[in-house]
């Protein structure tokens, strides 16, 4: 692993940036799993689904047919 000398005004700044983007993507995992469940579905089944779908390449080719339509 490299090691990269950062001044204390840059790390402060990491730092930053990591809580930021660990509370946007609390939020985006939130706003995931209500839409998940609005549409009638629960967390577990739609990924269940997603993994189906991602195994299955010609299954893979007609969603991606139906989502550019």
């Amino acid at each position: 692993m490299q090691k990269v000398d950062m001044t204390a005004e840059e790390q402060q700044k990491v730092e930053q940036i990591n809580q930021y983007l660990q509370q946007l993507q609390m939020k985006v995992q939130t706003e995931m799993q209500s839409e998940i469940t609005k549409q009638g579905l629960t967390v577990e089944h739609y990924q269940e689904l997603v993994t189906i779908i991602q195994s299955d390449p010609e299954l893979m080719q007609c969603l991606q047919q139906i989502m550019q339509n």
